[in-house]
């Protein structure tokens, strides 16, 4: 299928962790999941390319951070072992939203950095 320029991405909670990728493109940390094919939700989207990046099943999407064509999602509800697609991320770490919220700006994607600063806010 075809990709749209719509952009699903997943703040996946463990244990007060978030699962945070490093880009195989750009070494830059971003969330898991990736751009919707066309005529497909976002909903949609984020439980496939997450499944995709991740080999995990990811359930109870809400969304929490909308602008321009991206979405982000979170759950803590998801199923499998995590086994990287190492064409898209080269590694993942699960890290404290204390710990994101140091990170610097230039090591992050856009989706990133809006996560980290969501996670900052909430309680």
């Amino acid at each position: 299928m075809k990709d749209s320029k719509n952009i699903s991405k997943v703040l996946i909670e463990k244990d007060e962790t978030y699962l945070v990728m490093i880009r195989a493109d750009n070494g830059k940390l971003d969330l898991p999941g990736g751009h919707c094919h066309v005529g497909e939700s976002f909903v949609d989207g984020a439980i496939r390319e997450v499944f995709e990046e991740t080999m995990l099943v990811v359930d109870n999407l809400k969304e929490v951070i909308s602008y321009e064509r991206k979405k982000i999602f979170e759950t803590s509800t998801f199923k499998g072992d995590l086994h990287l697609d190492i064409e898209e991320n080269t590694d993942s770490i699960w890290m404290s939203k204390i710990k994101m919220a140091e990170f610097k700006i230039s090591d992050c994607t856009d989706v990133m950095a809006f996560a980290a600063a969501y996670l900052n806010r909430k309680k």
